[in-house]
């Protein structure tokens, strides 16, 4: 029978990480609380319950590993021990995680973070079997999907941040009869009207987003509200207050005012310089041959034009003759 820690060395193994020592947990070092053993494999930490005579992993973090790739399949562990699973900045581009051998290999999961990896995929219905789950950290990947029903079965959850996916669909009611404390769905793709979250009174943090426009927004802690637009399919934007859209239109106006000011300051600049290109008639410094006054005078001037001509043959003192004229 393989031990625990040959099952966790056969996990991070699946990620093409190398194995660590079978007797990872014997040699941990004791936690000071007394609980818990710690093994740093960098970037690979395992923990371990302080009981060596039972050696249990209950914890494994792959964080910013260079040689982190997506498994061919997820590796099936009975890791029924495991509470702590942390994968992050592993190259998982597009990969569709399994949420069925995550919930079968580590049903005692209390946190989840696989934040930072370009996960592909979507929330699959077996999330609720992770029914121990206090944490879940799913920010910064490509997740398209709505949150399934079976995310009620999570009683236990206190926090859950999705920012930066493509996450879609309303927000469910059943978020209200969570015991949620952080709450981060910024930069997804939610719409809808927002459900009545009135019983999250525990909220310390709350973050929904200002790229979505909510609709029919009922009772909701006001934490949530001043992260959020509420919009009204005829008014637009409902939850400005007076001064922010005067500040907000007077930010606009002035953008626009100083692209209107800098597109005639150029212009004018450009006008000058033609202006002055006809002012002045720079012939200097050629061999100009037969020109003289009359001939010059030919061309009509206004006043103020000037031409000038530097005949380069000079006379027999080797002095250089300069014909101006002006009028």
């Amino acid at each position: 029978m393989s031990s625990q820690c040959d099952l966790a060395s056969d996990f991070v193994a699946a990620f093409g990480l190398k194995r660590f020592p079978i007797n990872c947990c014997a040699n941990a070092v004791d936690d000071p609380m007394g609980e818990i053993s710690v093994l740093p494999l960098n970037p690979v930490w395992v923990e371990c319950t302080s009981n060596t005579t039972d050696q249990r992993v209950i914890g494994i973090s792959i964080d910013q590993a260079a040689n982190c790739t997506a498994p061919t399949d997820w590796p099936v562990a009975s890791l029924e021990h495991l509470t702590h699973l942390n994968i992050n900045y592993c190259n998982m581009s597009s990969y569709q995680l399994q949420w069925d051998k995550l919930s079968t290999g580590a049903p005692n999961l209390i946190h989840l973070n696989l934040s930072n990896n370009e996960l592909g995929g979507g929330l699959s219905p077996d999330i609720g079997k992770l029914v121990q789950l206090e944490s879940l950290d799913l920010s910064f990947n490509n997740l398209n999907s709505a949150f399934p029903y079976e995310m009620a079965l999570l009683t236990n959850l206190s926090e859950l941040i999705v920012r930066n996916n493509q996450l879609f669909g309303q927000i469910p009611p059943y978020f209200n009869t969570l015991p949620l404390t952080r709450l981060d769905l910024r930069r997804n793709r939610f719409a809808g009207p927002l459900p009545d979250l009135q019983n999250l009174t525990n909220l310390s943090f709350c973050r929904l987003g200002k790229s979505t426009c909510y609709s029919n927004a009922s009772t909701v802690p006001s934490g949530c509200l001043s992260t959020a637009r509420l919009c009204d399919a005829q008014h637009g934007v409902t939850n400005q207050s007076s001064s922010t859209l005067f500040w907000s239109n007077f930010f606009h106006y002035g953008l626009l005012l100083l692209g209107i000011a800098l597109i005639g300051f150029l212009s004018f600049q450009l006008y000058v310089k033609l202006i002055k290109n006809r002012w002045n008639k720079d012939l200097s410094w050629n061999p100009l041959l037969g020109i003289n006054e009359p001939t010059v005078n030919r061309t009509p001037l206004n006043h103020g034009q000037r031409v000038v001509v530097v005949n380069p043959f000079s006379d027999d003192h080797g002095a250089i003759r300069l014909n101006s004229f002006e009028q």
